[in-house]
């Protein structure tokens, strides 16, 4: 089995996105499915995380926002990754996405709001015919809770450079899956797709 590994600087830096999808993973296959019953994207992932350095990342996972390690994504056999860089990154954005993400380690995890609210919101459709709604958090939210992909959505929106694109000017931080966040905030193309394959 061989494995295509990132090189920081290059397919990675601080600042960036990554998008995960666990292999044979019941959760993770049934999140991405329930997101491709209603958008479409090049890669449908069921987590993302923000990194902060060549070894950490800051998510949104079952014990709240916190900083985790890289390797447990780009060492694992049974996940796929790709990194995406938002568009015209510098360094005065890079500290402002991380200062900000900082301070939200600690903060729960948006169970209700993942359970209850993205299946109503996703099932309905109000959102597509009212689009006051979307200015609103989902339904069920808790304040201040996060799923992953409203985490990196909101670690992003707390810039100057990113704060008012049309993204976060339509859509509540708490409404933004990661196939919306993949398909409608201005990253590049992707750098880094992890895969593994049989070799001879």
């Amino acid at each position: 089995m061989k494995q295509v590994q990132p090189i920081y600087g290059q397919d990675y830096a601080p600042g960036y996105a990554l998008f995960i999808k666990r292999d044979g993973n019941f959760m993770s296959a049934g999140i991405a499915w329930f997101q491709s019953l209603f958008e479409s994207a090049e890669f449908i992932a069921s987590h993302v995380l923000l990194v902060v350095d060549e070894k950490f990342g800051i998510e949104a996972a079952e014990h709240g926002i916190q900083l985790c390690y890289l390797s447990e994504y780009f060492d694992d056999p049974g996940k796929q990754v790709v990194c995406r860089e938002p568009a015209d990154l510098d360094d005065k954005t890079v500290s402002e996405i991380l200062a900000y993400a900082k301070t939200q380690i600690g903060k729960p995890y948006d169970y209700t709001g993942l359970v209850f609210g993205f299946a109503l919101m996703l099932i309905t459709g109000f959102t597509k015919w009212i689009k006051p709604l979307r200015k609103l958090p989902v339904p069920f939210h808790i304040p201040g809770a996060r799923v992953c992909s409203a985490a990196v959505a909101d670690d992003y929106k707390h810039t100057k450079k990113y704060g008012e694109i049309q993204l976060f000017r339509e859509w509540h931080v708490s409404r933004i899956t990661p196939v919306k966040l993949w398909n409608e905030f201005p990253f590049k193309p992707f750098h880094f797709y992890q895969e593994r394959a049989w070799t001879e």
